[in-house]
């Protein structure tokens, strides 16, 4: 027996996904657009998608019937740009953790993963449009191969390590790292382990919980943003 087919979009919608991804690469390949109008086309595609996913909240898996936006149209909105306070700006790809000794910097904030989920495999299809790949998928969710963007921050066992990495690599005299109750680990064993590079401030904020499903978790819980002086 077969794969069945995968109700992450419907039928029109994916076919339009495939012809545009496609045409994108077609112009990218020809020189007809350049590497940085490339990347603008599939942030923008990457918007569309997710405005007509037929999900509850990540990619991990689809809904079994197709209902709410995922019967809309799938549709391309152009960026639209602000010519203020333009200049000086960069951007860089890759793990915090090997691009910290790049950074210099008055305040640093980190925005960590604070489960275990991973995000590259949550959001594998969301990746497969801003790459502009067609890789092998494999299981039940059509995952593709994630394991190089593996987070260490979404392990007991390795967070420490990787924060380490960070807060010694960066160049800065103040460092904020946002984080949930919810987390992998506790408020007092995080504070700990930020000592070890400075004073540590915490400040703490209510917030509502995401809830894709009727879940028994509860509804409110705090976020917290922990500070180190240096």
């Amino acid at each position: 027996m077969g794969q069945k087919p995968r109700a992450y979009l419907s039928d029109s919608n994916a076919a339009k996904l495939s012809a545009i991804s496609d045409e994108i690469s077609n112009w990218k390949s020809s020189h007809r657009i350049t590497a940085t109008e490339n990347q603008l086309l599939r942030h923008d595609l990457v918007l569309a998608v997710n405005r007509i996913a037929n999900i509850s909240g990540t990619y991990g898996h689809h809904r079994s019937i197709l209902s709410g936006g995922a019967l809309k149209d799938l549709k391309l909105s152009q960026s639209i740009f602000s010519l203020g306070n333009s200049e000086g700006h960069q951007v860089r790809l890759g793990k915090a953790e090997d691009l910290a000794q790049e950074i210099t910097a008055d305040l640093v904030y980190l925005d960590p993963p604070y489960k275990k989920r991973q995000y590259a495999a949550n959001y594998h299809l969301l990746e497969t449009v801003a790459v502009g790949d067609k890789p092998e998928t494999h299981g039940v969710s059509g995952l593709r191969d994630w394991w190089p963007q593996y987070s260490d921050f979404c392990s007991k066992l390795k967070i420490h390590d990787a924060l380490a990495a960070i807060v010694n690599g960066v160049e800065a005299p103040r460092i904020m790292m946002s984080y949930s109750e919810d987390g992998l680990i506790s408020q007092q064993d995080m504070i700990e382990s930020l000592s070890r590079f400075g004073e540590v401030k915490l400040h703490e904020f209510p917030h509502v919980r995401f809830r894709s499903n009727a879940s028994a978790l509860k509804r409110d819980l705090k976020e917290f943003v922990f500070e180190v002086v240096r």
